[in-house]
């Protein structure tokens, strides 16, 4: 079943407001990536504010040619029952209710009669204050998707250019980092690291914006962003895309993140095979040509990578960072976290509350978060929250892969191709790093989520302008 609509016209009144809102959107995204990540809370909940009032000037007046068509309702339903999960870990409920639900949070909460400060009513999650922060990251995150949702929408054939924040940030990104990198005494092993922290999440932040600088350079090369009668023009174009991509890649390099290094392999190889995949029919023997040199991609970053990153993946000398048999070990931990809380878990954001009764690698020290997104999130939410969130992020990257590799115009077609990249690039990251704890990596993995989404929008309007009507099936 899906939505019927009547497309727009070519001559519809053009949405004069839309480079403003994209202008303000980036901004938000900038200031969020520039404090530390978004880590920093009193800057953070003034990106907050700033995204619920640029929605609300985005959806309280109707634009020219139509709001953006009601996405599917089972992603609706997704959405809302895993904001309603949140807000119920925050509910205090009554204790025997508790006890039966989760017994380990009821025994968390138990000892507390011995001080004299038993509660009638206590909330499933173990930590409350760290599940409002992370329900506001939660919260933010899916207002960036539908704001980016609804203004590629009305971008009309142009949506790629939603596009152009990505890199730009990541441009930005990445020189702070060659900055730090290259401006370090001499024989001092600094990694870049950006406006962030941990150099794990600049890479996480970079790998994601990395795909659209190329999908960039690659239409240009294939002339489609430039008319044939400006070659100045689109030598230009194609020279300055070349160069951000390349800056980008750069910026993943020098952080020496080993699963950064991994997730932008994966992420251009990614890339490489849908194009192969929508270009087969069109062009048999260039795309056999192309799948070849895909295989070429892990040799050549590796030529072009600095000697800490190699010394890191060889695993010789002194390499900073956790080991792989501490993040096994984090793991295991985190498994048995997992198993005291399986249906409601221990509060979204509670993980490093929680955890710590249950460490035995490092006792002494503190372990925020379990460096694997998809654990952290499975025992922070139990299955009742990791059902709806599983449902959410499948029904994105199934949509992003159907547009990738279906009928789309160029340059929208290498703008889908890069989405696919993204989330493959970030899905491979979060297997050994907590980047999606990161609000300002949420911020540009939800932006990318609502891109995808618009070119699926764009291509539903090539699809039906034959017959003046097209549907938006809801899958």
């Amino acid at each position: 079943m899906g939505i019927t609509f009547r497309s727009r016209r070519r001559g519809g009144a053009p949405d004069r407001a839309i480079p403003v809102l994209v202008a303000l959107a980036s901004l938000l995204l900038t200031v969020a990536a520039w404090d530390y990540g978004g880590v920093v809370l009193p800057v953070w909940h003034w990106v907050l504010a700033g995204i619920c009032t640029l929605a609300l000037a985005v959806w309280l007046v109707r634009p020219p040619n139509g709001f953006a068509p009601v996405p599917a309702g089972t992603f609706l339903v997704s959405a809302a029952l895993l904001s309603i999960f949140g807000f119920l870990q925050l509910v205090p409920l009554p204790s025997a209710w508790v006890a039966r639900l989760s017994p380990a949070r009821s025994r968390i909460a138990g000892p507390l009669s011995v001080v004299g400060l038993a509660r009638d009513f206590v909330p499933l999650s173990a930590a409350p204050g760290a599940t409002r922060e992370a329900l506001a990251r939660l919260l933010g995150g899916l207002l960036v998707f539908f704001l980016v949702r609804e203004l590629g929408w009305r971008c009309g054939r142009r949506v790629w250019a939603m596009s152009l924040p990505l890199v730009i940030l990541g441009m930005f990104e990445s020189t702070v980092g060659l900055v730090q990198s290259f401006s370090a005494v001499p024989g001092s092993a600094v990694a870049a690291h950006g406006t962030f922290v941990n150099p794990n999440h600049l890479a996480g932040l970079v790998e994601m914006c990395l795909p659209f600088a190329v999908a960039l350079a690659w239409a240009v090369l294939r002339r489609h962003t430039a008319p044939d009668s400006l070659p100045f023009l689109r030598a230009a174009a194609g020279t300055a895309a070349g160069i951000s991509a390349l800056l980008l890649l750069a910026g993943v390099l020098y952080t020496n993140s080993r699963t950064g290094f991994a997730a932008t392999v994966t992420g251009l190889v990614a890339m490489a095979v849908v194009r192969a995949a929508a270009d087969w029919r069109r062009h048999p023997l260039w795309t056999r040509g192309a799948l070849l040199g895909v295989t070429a991609i892990p040799f050549l970053l590796l030529l072009v990578s600095p000697d800490q990153l190699l010394d890191r993946l060889a695993a010789t000398g002194t390499t900073p960072g956790l080991s792989p048999e501490s993040r096994f070990a984090f793991w295991n931990e985190t498994l048995h976290l997992m198993s005291d809380y399986p249906v409601f878990g221990c509060g979204l954001g509670a993980y490093g509350s929680v955890i710590q009764q249950y460490r035995h690698t490092a006792p002494l020290s503190l372990l925020d978060h379990a460096h694997n997104d998809y654990l952290e999130y499975a025992a922070e939410l139990g299955l009742t929250g990791m059902l709806p969130l599983i449902a959410c992020a499948g029904l994105i990257t199934v949509r992003a892969f159907r547009t990738a590799t279906g009928f789309l115009d160029e340059p929208n077609a290498y703008a889908a191709s890069a989405c696919v990249a993204a989330l493959a690039a970030i899905s491979l990251h979060s297997l050994a790093d907590f980047n999606l704890q990161i609000p300002a990596n949420i911020l540009v993995l939800a932006w990318i989520a609502g891109l995808a989404c618009a070119l699926d929008l764009r291509a539903a309007v090539l699809a039906g302008r034959q017959e003046g009507v097209f549907t938006v099936p809801r899958s």
